[in-house]
């Protein structure tokens, strides 16, 4: 196998599937990554004294707001998740804008890395209804309802006279003195939604404990991991272990 010839073909045809367009200020630039709606991600291209400015025109956005109220999406918990992406990716958002600064010799990683965040972002449409894999979610709710009475449980709970209390729910509530607040979490972005519920609740100062119950820890980068050791009172590494939760929702009742 001639390796060196794979890479001058690869080289070729990647290059040969880049969108490229002038305009008046710069170059419209697409990598052959798509969109659910099957079109390539556009970024605005300009040169800057340093390097590079690239931009998504407020595509991005545009693009959620065609099947969603764009208003009721971004805020809350989901918003909070859209600029951790942003921070994570080195970019900034301003007014429906994706804007990043790559180094001169970084374009193409540039490149990569903003289309990256602008997958991540449309992909924030699909947090809209279920936060977590439905199966899971009623697996969860089988076990729960395995250990405790029905009427002490409550489902999608939204915490009163709290601000902005629907933008924050609890996938269960367990009643007790202090209530046990439980997250269910099947990946990554569910986990930080768990927290960043979380440490909202803590802001307004809710009396609550919480227990985030995990499908399955290994499928969960270890850097989210870490972040929920910190942010929950309890954690299930699997959802399996009904004698963990068990005796963990024991324990926080009769705390």
């Amino acid at each position: 196998m001639n390796y060196e010839s794979i890479k001058q073909l690869l080289c070729k045809s990647f290059c040969r599937e880049i969108g490229f367009q002038e305009y008046k200020d710069g170059a419209i630039i697409s990598l052959p990554i798509y969109d659910r709606d099957g079109d390539a991600y556009s970024i605005y291209l300009n040169e800057t004294s340093g390097g590079w400015s690239l931009s998504d025109g407020a595509s991005t956005i545009m693009r959620l707001s065609y099947e969603n109220d764009i208003d009721a999406l971004l805020k809350g918990s989901r918003f909070e998740l859209l600029s951790s992406y942003v921070k994570e990716a080195g970019a900034t958002y301003d007014d429906g804008e994706l804007l990043m600064e790559v180094a001169a010799d970084h374009l193409m990683t540039g490149l990569f890395d903003f289309t990256k965040l602008m997958s991540r972002i449309s992909d924030l449409a699909l947090l809209k209804h279920h936060r977590v894999n439905s199966n899971f979610k009623e697996q969860l709710k089988e076990a729960l309802h395995s250990i405790l009475p029905k009427h002490l449980i409550h489902e999608n709970y939204i915490v009163p006279n709290l601000e902005n209390a629907q933008d924050y729910a609890i996938d269960y509530k367990i009643d007790a003195d202090i209530p046990l607040f439980i997250f269910a979490a099947n990946n990554k972005e569910s986990v930080r939604l768990s927290i960043i519920t979380i440490q909202y609740l803590e802001k307004y100062n809710v009396e609550f404990n919480s227990m985030v119950i995990l499908e399955d820890k290994d499928k969960i980068p270890s850097q989210d991991v870490s972040r929920l050791m910190y942010a929950a009172n309890d954690i299930i590494p699997d959802f399996h272990q009904i004698e963990a939760i068990k005796k963990k929702i024991k324990h926080r009742l009769s705390a």
